[in-house]
């Protein structure tokens, strides 16, 4: 159900400010590694991604690397120096999957269809 949600996502303008704001909260390091990223994401997401690195100044000749398993968002390695930032939809689930669980559990067990 949530990923499914997070597929929808993906084909909204809110996830193309998603992208956008995920690479301005991590502007900081970009910067610093601009010369050296190579960028991990969907196909269909390079474009958005590719064009949010250029409007925030991380100008360089990136390599991309598609991996269809992302559900959406980006990863940046720097090769040299061993740096990763997880920028993924993937990674915020993840990230979130303690609160999200203890969300479904309040609502069942609102619901009453919890045993205990």
């Amino acid at each position: 159900m949530i990923i499914e949600e997070l597929k929808k996502f993906r084909m909204t303008d809110e996830y193309a400010r998603f992208i956008d704001g995920r690479v301005k909260d991590s502007i900081v390091d970009l910067l610093e590694l601009k010369n050296d990223l190579m960028v991990i994401c969907r196909k269909n997401d390079i474009e958005l991604v590719r064009k949010a690195l250029t409007d925030n100044g991380v100008i360089n000749s990136n390599e991309f690397i598609v991996n269809e398993e992302i559900l959406g968002g980006f990863i940046l390695l720097d090769r040299k120096k061993g740096f990763k930032i997880n920028l993924t939809l993937d990674s915020i689930l993840e990230e979130n999957k303690a609160y999200i669980g203890k969300l479904i559990f309040d609502l069942l067990e609102e619901a009453g269809d919890v045993n205990g």
